[in-house]
C-alpha cells in the first residue's frame, strides 16, 4: 500500500517497491494497489482522462536499475490530440505490457524526492 503518500519530502531511496503485479484496473481505487505514491496522483489524473496506465514504477530499485521512474500508458487508446502530446514524452513501442504502449520516463537520482517525482509526473499528466 502507499504508506509514503503523506510524506512527499522522503527520498525515493526510502520508497519500497509495490510487489503487486498490475492487472486490469477496474476502478480508480485500484490504482493504489499497483502504483507507488510518487506516481499515484498522475496515474489518477490519467484515469480521469480515460488514459490507461499499463505499468508504473517509482521506488528505490529504480535508482539502481537505470535511473528512471516510469509510467507506461496505452498509446493505442489515446485520442489524436493526446497522441501528439504523448509523443513529447516518448515513442510508441511494443512492450510486454501492450503492443502499442508509450513509456514516460522521469530521470531520478539517489537524492530525488517523492515530491519532485510527483510534481514532474503531474505536469506531464496535466498536459
Amino acid at each position: 500500500m502507499n504508506t509514503f503518500e503523506q510524506n512527499k519530502k522522503l527520498s525515493l531511496a526510502e520508497v519500497p517497491a509495490i510487489e503487486e503485479t498490475t492487472s486490469k484496473i477496474l476502478n480508480k481505487a485500484d490504482l493504489k494497489k499497483f502504483v507507488e505514491a510518487p506516481l499515484l496522483s498522475a496515474c489518477e489524473e490519467f484515469y480521469d482522462k480515460n488514459i490507461q496506465t499499463l505499468a508504473s514504477s517509482a521506488n528505490k530499485t529504480d535508482i539502481r536499475s537505470g535511473g528512471h521512474a516510469y509510467i507506461y500508458i496505452d498509446f493505442g487508446s489515446l485520442s489524436a490530440e493526446n497522441k501528439q502530446i504523448a509523443l513529447q514524452y516518448g515513442q510508441p513501442e511494443d512492450s510486454h505490457y501492450s503492443k502499442n504502449s508509450l513509456k514516460i520516463e522521469i530521470p531520478i537520482t539517489e537524492t530525488t524526492t517523492v515530491e519532485e517525482i510527483t510534481q514532474t509526473a503531474n505536469k506531464i499528466a496535466d498536459s
